[in-house]
């Protein structure tokens, strides 16, 4: 397998039908060095076959097969076995034009990390693409802000749209969370923000992401674990309320509410002993107009995690009365 400067990533999990679609976006890029790395995770379909044939006509395409164990740990499949520089993550359902590498290459000597903007398209066919500014972030403070723009402009925090430094990776050991199935790229961006010193965000919508479709489901066993973790990632950001704030706008109902329907394998005191560190002291920042969410904020009065897991049990179980 030839070695390139970038190393393209691909996850795959039963994508027979846009698998060819993507793989052929990227091998038309106008930026030439680079290796493709697709992973199988386990495919049922004929995805597995159509990883073999790309990379038996083609050098600098490896194949990788594995058993299912999820997006994450295809990715991270993929990253140990990346020999280039700079990584880059494309999702199988997905595709990029010709631009893509180049315009992420030619901010590589300028940043740490370098995230483009995308071409969405929801799942009724509509188009958007969102639009920014150019920035240069030097500071934690600032690539915090940055993300709030993308969030704003309702573009995921993808790992899809970013140029990575594999060093950075491997020195500081970020790996995508294996334990996590949704918002794992948030995750994984947030905890490699810690170790820049700089990000380029560029305004080039060279990626096109179909949006999942509302109907689309996850193991949401480990939501508060999540929500939880998310929180944390943008505290060991940045340290300015006003930013964190905002964070906590979008993260802070969700704890709450998977706090109340909690059924994960994870012992729930040490969760809620978390929740009562991040999320106890702001309740009040909470808009949601339930029942439920209006109780909990008034009478969440204390952090101690059997406290907060009394209470949220004995709301719910309130709750659920008055349903019936």
């Amino acid at each position: 397998m030839e070695k390139g400067k970038v190393s393209v990533i691909v996850p795959i999990y039963n994508a027979e039908k846009t698998l060819r679609r993507c793989v052929d976006s990227i091998m038309e890029q106008s930026f030439k060095d680079f290796e493709l790395i697709l992973v199988d995770d386990g495919s049922k379909d004929q995805s597995a076959s159509t990883c073999e044939e790309y990379a038996a006509k083609h050098t600098f395409i490896k194949a990788i097969h594995k058993e299912n164990g999820g997006v994450s740990s295809a990715r991270n499949c993929g990253l140990r076995a990346a020999q280039g520089k700079y990584i880059v993550f494309v999702d199988a359902d997905d595709m990029v034009n010709q631009q893509y590498l180049k315009t992420l290459m030619d901010a590589a000597d300028k940043s740490d990390i370098c995230i483009g903007n995308m071409r969405l398209i929801y799942d009724e066919g509509r188009s958007v693409t969102p639009h920014f500014a150019d920035m240069v972030c030097r500071n934690h403070d600032d690539m915090a802000r940055a993300m709030l723009c993308l969030n704003r402009q309702d573009i995921p925090i993808s790992a899809c749209n970013s140029l990575l430094r594999k060093d950075i990776i491997a020195e500081h050991g970020v790996w995508f969370d294996e334990e996590i199935c949704v918002c794992e790229d948030e995750d994984f961006i947030l905890r490699y923000l810690h170790h820049a010193e700089n990000l380029y965000l560029v305004n080039a919508a060279n990626y096109t992401y179909y949006m999942p479709a509302d109907t689309k489901t996850y193991n949401s066993r480990n939501g508060l674990y999540t929500s939880l973790k998310l929180i944390e990632d943008i505290y060991a950001l940045t340290a300015k309320e006003s930013i964190r704030r905002q964070f906590r706008q979008k993260y802070l109902d969700w704890c709450m509410e998977e706090l109340f329907y909690y059924e994960g394998d994870r012992a729930i005191e040490p969760l809620a002993k978390k929740f009562g560190r991040l999320c106890q002291p702001y309740l009040s920042e909470s808009t949601r107009p339930s029942f439920r969410h209006r109780a909990f904020k008034l009478l969440c009065v204390s952090q101690n995690s059997r406290y907060i897991r009394f209470l949220s049990r004995a709301i719910m179980s309130l709750y659920n009365t008055l349903k019936k």
